[in-house]
């Protein structure tokens, strides 16, 4: 689960053993994780320099422990100060290439969350989306992504016309009344087994 963190899988399991015990030598920690003893010795570094796990001595002899688990809120906290304080300098980097047909591939549902997030960068004011074939994308990729979508979408001025499939009717009488948003249904013998999402067509006459 720590690897989910961001730790390596030696990391994750020396601090795992060191929650289950305390004042552990290098050598009770090897025994105990099966990990190579100078593989230990370099990922402690790592964890001390982390913060989530302290050194002591023990009549002369290196012993560790981990920190509260606690202490990983906080290295969150620091983790997402670190990108906040980035991102924008990558955003500067990262030009879109404006007027130029290309495609790209998405895969998974964050690959989904991804397309969405990424047309809002693309497009500024008064420019179109128009998607056809919808379904309730809120069922998939969650409520509150598709809100926070809606509500960026809405703070640029961006309009949005969509065409659901008829079996998702329900979901246009949840959006009807957004801002800049037009929906419609298709009818009920009609059905399209893909979205196809055409953007970034500013002055286009619908």
């Amino acid at each position: 689960m720590l690897i989910d963190l961001g730790f390596t899988k030696n990391e994750s399991n020396i601090y795992l053993c060191l929650i289950q015990d305390k004042d552990l030598s290098v050598n009770e920690i090897t025994s105990k994780t099966s990990i190579h003893r100078r593989n230990v010795y370099d990922t402690i570094a790592r964890l001390i320099e982390k913060g989530i796990v302290n050194e002591t001595l023990i009549n002369n002899k290196k012993r560790f422990n981990a920190i509260h688990p606690k202490i990983l809120l906080s290295h969150i906290d620091e983790q997402r100060k670190k990108i906040s304080a980035i991102v924008p300098i990558l955003s500067k980097e990262f030009n879109y290439v404006k007027k130029r047909n290309f495609v790209r591939l998405y895969s998974g549902i964050e690959g989904v969350k991804a397309s969405f997030t990424e047309s809002l960068e693309m497009l500024n004011k008064d420019d179109n989306y128009y998607a056809i074939g919808c379904i309730d994308m809120a069922a998939i990729l969650g409520k509150g992504f598709m809100e926070e979508h809606h509500l960026e979408r809405e703070k640029k001025k961006i309009n949005s016309r969509v065409l659901f499939n008829y079996e998702y009717k329900k979901r246009v009488s949840i959006l009807k009344n957004r801002k800049k948003y037009h929906a419609r249904i298709l009818p009920k013998n009609y059905y399209l087994p893909v979205q196809t999402v055409i953007y970034s067509l500013s002055n286009f006459n619908s």
